[in-house]
């Protein structure tokens, strides 16, 4: 099974794949991480004792100069992979909902997953004044409510 990892550029990408393989960012075979645009290419990654069965594909960020939001779908080659899993850090934006329009158009299955929530979460406790359990119902709301009007 071939996994594309896709998103906006320094949305956690390399780091989920790393974290599907139960790899350290930094360890051996680990997909490049940084805070800027990183990858830059397609790369393969295998699903490792995890996952066997599995290919991970860590696609370059979309919406930078290099891959414009209109071509990314195509550019990158999203068309030839059993799924996708979108990945999104803080709003969900429009090339996002391309990249689900476009899942749906090939009919290829997409999952949704929101990064960087531990950080997230400490902000809205911050924000929020509360504890833990209350800062994370909080963000879940939050990120359901967001999906929810941003999938119609």
């Amino acid at each position: 099974l071939h996994f594309a990892v896709s998103g906006q550029s320094c949305s956690g990408k390399s780091s989920l794949i790393n974290a599907l393989r139960g790899i350290k960012n930094r360890g051996p075979n680990a997909a490049k991480v940084g805070h800027t645009e990183t990858t830059t290419s397609v790369a393969r990654y295998p699903g490792g004792e995890r996952f066997p069965r599995v290919a991970w594909y860590d696609i370059p960020g979309a919406g930078t100069r290099e891959i414009p939001a209109s071509q990314y779908f195509n550019q990158q080659g999203l068309f030839l992979f059993d799924f996708i899993i979108l990945v999104y850090d803080g709003s969900f934006t429009e090339i996002d909902g391309e990249i689900l329009e476009q899942c749906r158009g090939f009919e290829i299955p997409a999952f949704i997953v929101r990064s960087k929530s531990d950080q997230h979460i400490l902000n809205v406790k911050e924000d929020e004044e509360c504890d833990d359990d209350q800062a994370r119902e909080l963000y879940i709301e939050e990120t359901r409510a967001n999906l929810k009007s941003n999938l119609k």
